[in-house]
């Protein structure tokens, strides 16, 4: 689940979770699976920015979470307010 937000002053302001997204991933932490934090943020990442995230965590899911910048050969899903789906050998745009 990403948690970047355009337009952020610092690294430390982290947007509002979007609902569904929170619900999914609270319900995959509630079944025991591997939910992680992918952020651009952690490439740079200083320990004001990775408590931001941590408290985020805690706050909006119930627990602090893994807080990676890549994307790995175990990811099954990948939720993101600006990422745009691509299926196949096309692109479809998702209207927001």
């Amino acid at each position: 689940m990403a948690v970047d937000t355009p337009l952020r002053k610092d690294d430390t302001v982290i947007g509002q979770p979007i609902p569904v997204v929170t619900a999914i991933a609270r319900q995959f932490i509630a079944e025991g699976k591997d939910v992680r934090i992918f952020t651009a943020r952690a490439y740079h990442m200083n320990e004001a920015t990775k408590q931001a995230i941590e408290d985020w965590c805690e706050l909006h899911l119930g627990k602090v979470l893994p807080i990676q910048a890549h994307k790995d050969s175990e990811l099954l899903y990948f939720f993101d307010d600006r990422a745009q789906c691509v299926n196949g050998s096309y692109f479809q745009k998702t209207e927001t």
